[in-house]
């Protein structure tokens, strides 16, 4: 998590900025900010901190490009991150400055002269607060889940993300296909409900429905609300809903929900239960044991061998898809826009690639079981 130049740039004060140099570089991240309308020092390298984003109005230079030269030249040995220039003395940069911008790889925007330095500087420190925040809340949101944590320590971390959360909670992930310009409209909508909480974590966004023991209608009537709100903010992405757990028992519900989320492919649904998720739970079970850790060595070890050496294969995929589409040929070729007779050839090579360690019979089944494991560790490495 951290805040970056793009991320800047979608802030109202920012909103119209031009970019004159540097556009390929708008991903580095932004620590701090500060102002900047005096001449180059020596002094400069000790206010000039590394990641920083500078505001200027560049009245100082006027137009000499060796004096321009000379300030940026501060700004490249420190790490500063954007210079963003106000156009009330200058209204572009000249060819020279732009290249120079360009091969120090170091972005330049530049804002309307109306935009007080007060607002642009407001919005950037709230942004910045507001990652930090994040930050913190998603390593805590990690220890709840490691289960590591010993009942008060549970307690304590959950009056602080919310001391209105019920007795018993579902955890709702939205992984969203692409990133939503905003979310704030529905973390507003979500969290007018005390006793629920929205949240950011990892790459997704979650939702804490509680409720009170023994309410089993109240509680599928709040995650539908959630559902819906979530389809109405938002048009593509998955949601994995966890089961019903005991407040203290979070860490777990949210670990379910992101199982779920990571078992889209496996269930062929926008919306997956936990609950529905049928073996994969008793594999979630047995995660981090050595035989299953065996087993899914042995089967699936020497198709992604193959896929890596051979670069072009994509056996690993095909079969994916292949047990999606119900061991259709022909459905498994549309869906990849292959031929019939190239899934059949896959399929019969990672057939020979698994035949000494599973018979021909199990051979499907083997592969559907090692495919859940390797999507359940994906799931794992999320949280």
């Amino acid at each position: 998590m951290a805040v970056t130049i793009n991320d800047l740039l979608k802030l109202t004060p920012f909103r119209g900025a031009r970019i004159l140099a540097g556009a390929d570089h708008l991903h580095k991240v932004i620590k701090g900010v500060s102002t900047a309308d005096n001449p180059a020092s020596d002094e400069d390298q000790y206010f000039s901190n590394t990641n920083y984003f500078i505001l200027s109005s560049f009245y100082f230079v006027g137009k000499s490009v060796p004096d321009m030269q000379q300030y940026l030249q501060t700004y490249f040995d420190t790490g500063v991150a954007c210079l963003c220039l106000i156009d009330e003395y200058i209204s572009e940069l000249p060819d020279e400055i732009v290249n120079l911008c360009n091969e120090n790889h170091f972005p330049v925007i530049m804002v309307d002269k109306h935009v007080p330095y007060a607002d642009m500087i407001f919005g950037i420190m709230q942004a910045i607060i507001f990652d930090q925040q994040n930050y913190v809340l998603e390593n805590k949101l990690s220890a709840l889940i490691s289960g590591h944590l010993d009942e008060l320590q549970r307690s304590k971390i959950l009056h602080e993300i919310n001391p209105q959360l019920k007795s018993h909670i579902t955890a709702i992930y939205c992984l969203p296909d692409t990133p939503p310009q905003t979310h704030s409209a529905l973390f507003g909508t979500i969290n007018r409900d005390i006793t629920m909480s929205a949240l950011e974590y990892k790459e997704g966004f979650l939702f804490l429905v509680s409720y009170k023991d023994g309410s089993a209608g109240a509680e599928q009537k709040k995650i539908d609300y959630v559902i819906e709100t979530i389809n109405r903010y938002m048009q593509d992405c998955v949601i994995g809903v966890s089961s019903s757990n005991s407040l203290l028992d979070c860490g777990n519900a949210i670990s379910q929900a992101i199982t779920a989320v990571n078992s889209h492919s496996i269930k062929n649904s926008s919306v997956i239960y936990y609950n529905n998720l049928g073996i994969v739970r008793l594999l979630k079970l047995f995660s981090g044991h050595k035989e299953l850790d065996q087993f899914y060595s042995d089967i699936l070890g020497p198709i992604l061998e193959f896929d890596q050496k051979t670069n072009q294969s994509n056996l690993f995929e095909t079969m994916d898809c292949f047990i999606q589409n119900g061991r259709d040929f022909r459905k498994t070729a549309k869906a990849l826009f292959l031929h019939e007779n190239t899934i059949r050839y896959r399929v019969s090579k990672v057939q020979e690639l698994v035949a000494p360690k599973c018979s021909s019979d199990d051979f499907l089944e083997d592969l559907s079981i090692a495919i859940k494991i390797y999507k359940l560790r994906k799931a794992e490495k999320m949280v």
